[in-house]
């Protein structure tokens, strides 16, 4: 008859749990446990004692010399049972994890919706071995990280898709990235909380990368070079959207069967105009208006659009021949040399244009 048993388990990392095959065990059985490891000892189902690394003797009610009398009420099974679970205390980092779905978030910047999703990696620990066995484990013989990471992936993806819907309210998608390792350290304390309950640790989170679908990464390069443009030519939405009812009045020439002209209605268009443009000044502030100033743009670039021959003024966008001095249109004053080709301004000592190559001379 087997007197003493060694209890020990040697496994890889991916193992949160083992449970030990060896169960009722006798007075004489050693327990050893890893640096990296804790064991936890049921007896009777009672999760008791919780050993951390070291070399022990199991004291069970299993005594060797009167084990066969303490059996016989029971069909010859003990009553006594009792086993050992191992618990893997290693900190497991970069382990992956993704959104399954994505969120809708309205981007403020360019006023569009968009299909958010996200991915990073994280890194886990077990903290209370005894929560975590008794909460997630059960009566399992084993648990693994595979396990863990299908256990918490809808949390993950609810966690992280709620906070980027309320955050990208107010930050564009387009420099969200900006705004990682924010957004990261945000989620991480939410899904912490989560874990503790099961007694996991979250030592670190990570958003590495915020998705969209392709058509969606096309309307923010569409809504992007639109307002750019607008920027540069020197308006906005709400002054295209003035100057369309300016037009639409002032295609009505007034006839008798109108009652009212062009004339009488040309005040009421032009307060609606301005009224639009109030109420929309603090909106606009946010979108197109200043899509330039926020990519690093300049509006005051003289080779715009420029045509060969001829230059376009940076502050009205009006045509100008390439000698003149100042904008017909509204008096700005040109650099003195600008390249006879592209229109870019000449430095002195330069001998050949900076933009397009040409000679100076």
């Amino acid at each position: 008859m087997r007197v003493a048993d060694i209890i020990q388990y040697e496994g890889d990392n991916k193992t949160l749990v083992w449970k030990h095959p060896t169960q009722d065990f006798n007075t004489t059985t050693q327990l050893i446990v890893h640096e990296s490891q804790e064991a936890l000892f049921f007896k009777n189902g009672q999760a008791l004692d919780l050993f951390p690394s070291g070399r022990y003797t199991l004291e069970t009610q299993n005594i060797p010399l009167i084990k066969r009398i303490l059996n016989l009420p029971t069909g010859g099974k003990t009553p006594f049972h009792s086993e050992v679970y191992f618990i893997n205390k290693t900190n497991i980092l970069n382990v992956k994890w993704g959104t399954s779905t994505r969120a809708e978030v309205f981007d403020p910047k360019f006023q569009i919706l968009l299909n958010v999703g996200a991915s990073g990696a994280m890194g886990i620990s077990v903290g209370d071995a005894r929560k975590f066995v008794v909460k997630l484990v059960g009566t399992e013989t084993g648990f693994s990280l595979e396990q863990l990471s299908v256990y918490f992936k809808e949390l993950i993806s609810t966690r992280v898709k709620a906070y980027l819907a309320r955050i990208m309210n107010e930050v564009s998608f387009v420099v969200v990235n900006s705004h990682l390792n924010d957004i990261s350290f945000a989620v991480k304390n939410q899904l912490s909380e989560d874990m503790q309950e099961y007694g996991i640790l979250l030592p670190n989170f990570f958003i590495s990368t915020i998705h969209v679908p392709d058509e969606d990464k096309q309307k923010v390069k569409e809504a992007l070079s639109t307002a750019s443009a607008r920027a540069i030519e020197g308006y906005n939405w709400v002054d295209e959207q003035i100057s369309e009812i300016a037009k639409k009045y002032a295609t009505r020439t007034g006839t008798s069967g109108q009652g009212i002209d062009w004339i009488a209605q040309a005040p009421v268009a032009f307060a609606f105009g301005q009224m639009l443009k109030e109420s929309m000044h603090p909106f606009m502030n946010r979108t197109f208006a200043n899509t330039a100033k926020a990519f690093g743009e300049s509006r005051e670039n003289p080779t715009s659009g420029a045509v060969e021959g001829k230059k376009n003024c940076p502050k009205c966008g009006a045509v100008s021949p390439l000698k003149a001095a100042f904008c017909s249109q509204c008096g700005f004053q040109y650099p003195e040399k600008l390249c006879s080709k592209c229109g870019n301004k000449i430095n002195d000592g330069d001998k050949f244009c900076s933009q397009c190559g040409t000679p100076t001379n």
